[in-house]
């Protein structure tokens, strides 16, 4: 029979309460199911949580919700906008804008393994 000791981390869950399988208790068949604990949150933790994450964050997360704000409209507008712009057929107008999302889904995995292995440099 498998058992777990309990794990501390700093997160919204109490230091003295474990939670889920992270109890001392053997874990066999559907037994896990029955002695695990509903979870709990509590509003007040969570949200002191959030409030102490780094101004970094902040930062990142504003910074995105503009740009995601602009892009997604843009990318809606887009096709009809290019049709007219340059007079291009709708399908060739909609492949157009496709290439924006298609060179996206490249280029953000690439850009993250280029940063991963280059790091942070000094300015």
């Amino acid at each position: 029979s498998v058992t777990r000791s309990p794990k501390r981390s700093n997160s919204i869950f109490p230091a003295d309460t474990p939670r889920g399988d992270e109890q001392n208790v053997p874990l066999t068949g559907n037994d896990r199911t029955k002695r695990t604990p509903p979870l709990v949150l509590h509003l007040k933790d969570v949200l002191h949580q959030v409030a102490s994450l780094p101004s970094q964050f902040w930062l990142i997360a504003v910074v995105d919700i503009m740009y995601y704000s602009t892009y997604f409209p843009f990318q809606a507008f887009a096709p009809t906008y290019i049709e007219r712009k340059w007079s291009l057929p709708p399908d060739e107008a909609a492949r157009i804008t496709g290439i924006m999302a298609l060179m996206s889904m490249i280029l953000c995995p690439v850009a993250g393994l280029l940063i991963d292995r280059v790091g942070r440099r000094a300015t």
